[in-house]
């Protein structure tokens, strides 16, 4: 067993002090900028409360605000909501949803086996698609857990719940969501 000890001055204490609570500080602002606290933008930290607001899916209201904080509008009314069960062991179909919903900021595996309830609404402003165009909401006691926009046509795409870049739809490489379902 080693034992080393050391004499530090008043003054020296106070520098070591300081710089722990700088370092401290700088860690904090860090992880503050970054929005590692969880933003599913990507562009916007958001803290725990803030997350806990925006995924807040008891009501129509707080869909529809989920929705619309990603820019989407609705007609207001889910076209078709039921309940689906989660597989325990994920197939491929599933383990693609689930690299989508990963890269959003979502991930289904706490949910295997779970009953959810899966919302579905009809997007108004899709721009640059033709066809009707889908937004998914699973939610787990009553709050967001997943989901996805898509495309209803058979040659359709399917990507996360932020605005595709710039004039074009977002492709996954994920299955259509009837598979899914």
């Amino acid at each position: 067993m080693f034992v080393v000890t050391a004499k530090m001055s008043r003054k020296g204490i106070a520098a070591l002090l300081a710089a722990v609570l700088v370092t401290v500080a700088v860690i904090c602002v860090t992880v503050f900028v970054r929005g590692s606290v969880g933003g599913y933008r990507g562009d916007e930290a958001m803290t725990s409360a803030q997350l806990k607001n925006l995924t807040a899916a008891a009501t129509e209201e707080e869909r529809q605000n989920f929705l619309a904080y990603y820019g989407w509008q609705t007609d207001g009314v889910p076209r078709e909501f039921y309940e689906v069960t989660l597989p325990k062991k994920f197939d491929r179909v599933y383990e693609n949803y689930n690299d989508l919903q990963k890269s959003q900021g979502f991930d289904l595996t706490r949910w295997r086996g779970k009953t959810v309830m899966k919302y579905s609404y009809r997007i108004t402003n899709y721009e640059g698609c033709d066809g009707e165009v889908y937004a998914t909401l699973l939610v787990y006691k009553n709050r967001v857990i997943g989901g996805d926009v898509a495309s209803a046509a058979l040659d359709g795409f399917m990507h996360g719940f932020a605005k595709p870049v710039a004039g074009g739809t977002a492709s996954t490489g994920t299955e259509p969501e009837s598979e899914l379902s």
